[in-house]
């Protein structure tokens, strides 16, 4: 498995255990696409994260 060492205390974690700063990045085994979809809430991604039986939830978004 790919590890990450992080810059500020040289600590070497497992790729989806890193925790990124900004949010950018995320590395999952499974991913969803909507079309047309309205922006999702707060209150919808924890549902969601619910139904998935609590894994973390990410939104990742652009336009074409």
């Amino acid at each position: 498995m790919a590890e990450v060492v992080c810059p500020a205390c040289a600590a070497s974690v497992p790729l989806p255990e890193y925790r990124w700063a900004d949010d950018y990045f995320a590395f999952a085994h499974l991913g969803f696409e909507f079309w047309n979809w309205p922006e999702f809430t707060e209150e919808f991604l924890t549902r969601f994260s619910d139904a998935l039986g609590g894994h973390r939830v990410r939104r990742v978004w652009g336009k074409l």
